[in-house]
């Protein structure tokens, strides 16, 4: 399937999709060259250079010098930049909540969990909040650069906002006010259902065959 047939949208717009696709893609390939960046994705290469120098400037990536005898101009490897960009999740079940941070790989630098309290759901959420900062005490940073939660229930992911989770006691929760309002200094955050998620992360993570038309 061809996106390029399906997104629409202004300059700024196309450009924020052509800068997650080239991120997920040294993600995926590193370490990889812009000249290959642009094979994979059909963009020209000025436009791929354009992206991986602001990619270079926020610390998502690096760059080292590709080491091969057989040829003259060495070309540039990018990879992506660890421990810079970390990410806090929590996982809301109806009776167990889990938690991590990741770093911008995927890979997972520290866990915990607790009891899920069905019936005060800010104060619940406050709790969760209280969990990721004693993550994040424990390997001594004082800054995510975003958070993900996952909620076992229907889910208006784009107004964040939790409409039904039956298992949860959870009705028209506005969780992303919520976590605002608890942790006002958040960059990023973002929330989904509980299947979707896993859903995506087996298609980031799992064992399988990469190259698939459809999921």
């Amino acid at each position: 399937m061809k996106t390029k047939n399906i997104i629409s949208g202004n300059a700024s717009v196309l450009r924020n999709v052509n800068r997650s696709v080239i991120l997920n893609l040294i993600r995926n390939e590193q370490p990889v060259s812009r000249a290959k960046l642009a094979q994979l994705t059909g963009l020209n290469k000025s436009t791929v250079s354009s992206i991986v120098s602001d990619l270079l400037e926020e610390e998502l990536v690096f760059e080292t010098e590709h080491v091969d005898q057989n040829i003259g101009r060495k070309p540039i490897d990018l990879h992506l930049k660890l421990g810079k960009n970390l990410i806090g999740a929590f996982s809301i079940d109806a009776s167990l909540t889990r938690f991590a941070i990741v770093d911008i790989d995927g890979s997972i630098l520290a866990t915990s969990a607790l009891n899920t309290e069905l019936k005060n759901s800010s104060g619940f959420i406050k709790k969760c909040i209280a969990e990721v900062h004693k993550l994040m005490k424990q390997l001594g940073i004082d800054e995510l650069k975003g958070l993900g939660v996952s909620v076992a229930g229907i889910v208006d992911a784009d107004n964040l906002i939790v409409n039904y989770a039956p298992n949860l006691g959870w009705e028209d929760f506005d969780i992303g006010k919520t976590i605002k309002e608890i942790w006002p200094g958040l960059q990023i955050l973002t929330v989904g259902n509980d299947a979707k998620c896993s859903a995506q992360a087996e298609l980031w993570f799992g064992k399988h065959q990469k190259e698939i038309s459809n999921f």
